[in-house]
């Protein structure tokens, strides 16, 4: 899992992965939607864009 991490982290520029969704989940007080939005995946409307 640290692996996938790593991988993952270095190939979106420290924008995903696991450790770096926690940090950002955390951020947003454990909004998921804001979350989502906040990496790019998803509007707070509910719009997906990936």
């Amino acid at each position: 899992m640290k692996t996938i991490d790593r991988r993952w982290s270095k190939a979106s520029d420290g924008k995903l992965g696991f450790s770096a969704q926690e940090n950002i989940l955390r951020e947003q007080k454990n909004d998921y939607r804001k979350m989502y939005d906040a990496v790019g995946s998803q509007t707070l409307t509910g719009e997906w864009l990936i």
